[in-house]
């Protein structure tokens, strides 16, 4: 944990307004590590999590999802992770993560807020697609699974020309289209969800659009999340206007959240 590399930041927040622009964006993180680390790490604290859930949630599913996440000791406890095909390399901030060869992949598991009917989330990246200029390429795949099977999305992803794109589920896909990704650039990308605003893309703290209302259909399931591929299990999950399959590039400053960023804080994190 003290090597150095890029940072994947679990976060979570008792707060269920994103109107405040005086929020930290690492001010609801359960345990924000170090700013650069060589294989993505998570931690979380279960317990922090469940008490979130007694808010939103009716007895029956808290007691469910006690279950599902009681921690083993009364210490902080790492999420499932793995990662397969991976090296570092200068990042945008100390070091990145480098996917430079196919089956390339990051994966997490235990994201209980990610399969919450209508819970809001933010998630946000740098990325640097600089090792080949062919279209498509799956940013960030999220599954009930951890083949990437059964519910399964690509939430961040590229068209087969370029474009960003970030998408969510209700009963079907709902999309937000970016420009072109340029190559060998560093770009910044935010995806956010909230009931009230959708789901929303930022590029370089910029808001570039966002979808009409809907209720966000999750899993009902903690979910799993792949960073830089979809796995060929996965490919008959619903794409959208995804190319799925391996991106080649690099990925820093990957963060998770259980709210909706506020515009504040976008822009916080495409200036550090």
């Amino acid at each position: 944990t003290t090597t150095s590399t890029t940072t994947v930041t679990s976060t979570t927040s008792t707060s269920t307004s994103s109107t405040s622009s005086t929020t930290s964006t690492t001010s609801n993180c359960i345990q924000c590590r170090c700013s650069s680390c060589s294989l993505i790490y998570l931690q979380v604290q279960a317990q922090l999590r469940l008490q979130q859930q007694l808010q939103r949630q009716p007895l029956q599913k808290l007691r469910q999802l006690q279950r599902q996440q009681a921690p083993r000791s009364a210490q902080q406890q790492q999420l499932a992770q793995t990662g397969v095909g991976l090296s570092s390399t200068t990042g945008r901030i100390n070091q990145s993560i480098l996917f430079n060869v196919s089956g390339a992949y990051f994966q997490a598991g235990g994201f209980t807020l990610l399969g919450v009917v209508g819970q809001a989330y933010s998630i946000s990246l740098w990325v640097n697609k600089a090792l080949s200029t062919s279209g498509g390429g799956t940013l960030l795949h999220v599954s009930a699974n951890s083949n990437g099977t059964s519910w399964c999305i690509p939430m961040l992803g590229l068209t087969s020309s370029n474009e960003i794109i970030a998408q969510s589920w209700n009963s079907f896909m709902m999309t937000v289209q970016g420009p072109v990704l340029q190559l060998g650039v560093w770009t910044h990308i935010v995806t956010s969800y909230s009931i009230n605003n959708s789901v929303r893309l930022w590029i370089n703290g910029t808001l570039i659009g966002s979808s009409t209302t809907f209720t966000y259909a999750a899993s009902s399931s903690p979910d799993w999340i792949t960073v830089g591929t979809t796995f060929p299990a996965a490919m008959s999950c619903a794409s959208g206007s995804i190319s799925t399959g391996q991106f080649y590039g690099m990925i820093d400053e990957l963060r998770v959240y259980s709210r909706e960023l506020t515009s504040s804080d976008v822009y916080a994190l495409a200036n550090p």
